[in-house]
């Protein structure tokens, strides 16, 4: 009698959901590394189920063919409403279902088309006033909404809601006026909104697109506002001035041709940097550049244009640059794949450098500047703490200490008195600036965004919802939850005046707190 080894893909079930369980076990600590193995147990286990059934099950050559040909049916059967959609932020495959397309609803611009203006843009420049938000995690680069409030809202009123473009630009908020970056079809567009009820009011669209799977479609820089004036980053390189009331074109640059290094792996993302009179960018000495002797930092004269000078030796990461002061020094910050780099403003001239990169080349998380310190944080490495000062032969970096259990991914994290909240491996998670210990860990966010307010913490999951919430030595109190977008949201959000601008991969909207 033929018997079909029916233990075969029970000994497999049984090993796959220890595995899952493992996993589970392990996501309550980091979710890539639960979700990663639970991947690749559900791949192996296919895999294995396969190979019984070819191979080793003892069932009849055609029941055997005729099983495969009919899953291969079906799978195919099923093409049309399965989508793919990258991975989340865990690295897992994320899908859609249905016939829809995921662009529905979003302007489709013909061929050509570099501006379009909306019928009543804006007449006069714009100014920034108090509470805006002029620009990738606001006027500091460190996601902290001073003179904003949280404590009085329990409820959320949404004013409104639209489709957007793919990308994972922030917004710049300039009083009733909110600017992003997004993808339409082949077209990378900056895009100028009614803060108060949604309404496009400008497009500005260059004809190019970025797109892979692991990173994602669309731009990934945010607009930063000044004295009137846009200035954007596309996913390729491209730089561009732009009047903020109007949308039209002062000038454009292509930071890879100027630096001379290739397109970083997953599309730049560093949001230009304002000073004075100057537009800094981070294009960094990539590999698949044309240039003999590529530069990884870049100023350009902000009137015109201009390229003032380049600088650097580092390859780019995916951070924005800011500003920190040091013993008395005022420099420019470039945290890189490989670590973090101090430069003269001036000049570009680097005046340290300080290792931490992970071995994924993936570092995106935001610098922290306090008491003089920084404090830096990249995924499968962790974090630490270090003091750039002046010595005898120039400069140095004093580490003060490091911590591997405070690994965030895409958010910055935020600091208020002695503790750091951020989204470590997806949870958060509190630990001490003063020595570094964690404190605490709990919720499951995903790889969302985190803004501290006066009183309290907002919280963007990366499944859409918002979350109020307070905390301290002990752990998180939430006061408020609500879902508010579809989509991925990997995007910052802004806070104003009781008002909470949101928007993910696919969609946008603004909620009034009450």
């Amino acid at each position: 009698m033929r018997t079909h080894r029916l233990w075969i893909p029970l000994l497999v079930l049984a090993g796959a959901a220890a595995s899952l369980v493992v996993g589970a076990i392990r996501g309550r600590e980091d979710l890539t590394v639960g979700a990663l193995q639970q991947l690749v147990t559900v791949v192996v286990a296919v895999a294995l189920l396969a190979l019984w059934w070819l191979l080793l099950s003892r069932f009849r050559v055609a029941v055997r063919l005729g099983g495969f040909v009919l899953f291969t049916a079906v799978v195919a059967g099923l093409r049309p409403f399965v989508h793919a959609d990258g991975t989340s932020g865990s690295s897992m495959p994320s899908f859609r279902f249905g016939l829809a397309d995921r662009d529905a609803g979003t302007v489709e611009l013909a061929a050509g088309t570099r501006l379009e203006l909306a019928d009543g843009a804006g007449a006069q420049p714009l100014e920034l006033g108090p509470g805006d938000w002029p620009g990738f995690r606001g006027a500091r680069r460190d996601s902290v909404a001073a003179g904003q409030r949280l404590g009085a809202f329990t409820s959320a009123e949404p004013l409104w809601r639209r489709p957007v473009g793919e990308g994972w630009s922030s917004f710049a908020l300039v009083g009733d006026w909110l600017f992003t970056q997004e993808q339409r079809g082949d077209f990378e567009c900056v895009v100028a909104y009614d803060a108060a009820t949604g309404e496009e009011r400008w497009v500005h669209a260059d004809e190019d697109r970025y797109d892979t799977y692991l990173g994602g479609v669309g731009p990934r820089a945010t607009p930063t506002f000044s004295l009137g004036v846009l200035y954007t980053v596309g996913s390729n390189g491209l730089v561009n001035a732009l009047e903020a009331h109007t949308g039209r074109e002062l000038w454009s640059r292509d930071m890879l041709e100027d630096g001379g290094g290739g397109l970083i792996e997953f599309g730049i993302a560093c949001s230009p940097l304002v000073r004075g009179d100057t537009v800094y960018v981070v294009p960094g000495v990539n590999p698949g550049g044309s240039g003999e002797a590529p530069a990884g930092v870049l100023a350009y004269d902000r009137a015109d244009g201009a390229l003032r000078w380049r600088g650097g030796t580092r390859a780019a990461g995916y951070t924005a640059p800011t500003v920190g002061t040091f013993d008395g020094e005022e420099q420019l910050l470039v945290f890189g794949l490989e670590g973090l780099s101090g430069h003269d403003l001036a000049t570009g001239e680097e005046r340290w450098f300080t290792p931490w990169g992970n071995s994924f080349k993936n570092g995106s998380a935001m610098p922290l500047l306090a008491d003089g310190d920084v404090l830096l944080s990249v995924f499968g490495l962790g974090a630490k703490r270090v003091t750039p000062r002046r010595g005898g032969g120039g400069w140095e970096v004093e580490e003060r200490w490091r911590q591997r259990r405070y690994q965030l991914k895409f958010n910055g994290g935020v600091k208020r008195g002695d503790l750091l909240v951020g989204l470590d491996g997806g949870l958060l998670a509190c630990i001490d600036w003063g020595t570094g210990e964690r404190l605490w860990k709990e919720g499951r966010h995903g790889f969302g965004q985190v803004l501290l307010a006066d009183d309290g913490l907002l919280i963007l999951s990366e499944y859409g919802e918002v979350i109020l919430a307070d905390f301290d030595r002990e752990g998180v109190t939430e006061r408020l939850r609500f879902e508010a977008i579809e989509g991925k949201c990997w995007n910052h959000p802004v806070l104003r005046d009781g008002r909470v601008f949101v928007r993910s991969d696919v969609e946008m909207a603004c909620y009034q707190l009450r």
